[in-house]
């Protein structure tokens, strides 16, 4: 997934924070750092909601409320 600021560009070096909760008791909580891509790759648990955002020194995303399913690729941050 590749993290944009919001001119487009690539967020390079970016923090991307998921947090999420499933159907038990359990919490989730990981951060990554994008790439001088804004690209990043993580794994999650599946078929779960995460609230998601990203961050620079400079710029914040919105957060995304997404449930994750199996087999998803990308998570948009507009």
């Amino acid at each position: 997934t590749t993290v944009p600021t919001s001119s487009g560009s690539p967020a390079s070096g970016a923090e991307v924070s998921f947090r999420g909760e499933g159907h038990q008791t359990d919490r989730f909580y990981r951060t990554v750092r994008c790439d001088a891509r804004g690209e990043f790759r993580t794994w999650i648990d599946p078929d779960r909601l995460y609230v998601l955002d990203a961050a620079t020194d400079t710029h914040a995303s919105a957060p995304v409320y997404r449930t994750v399913r199996k087999g998803d690729a990308d998570v948009a941050f507009n």
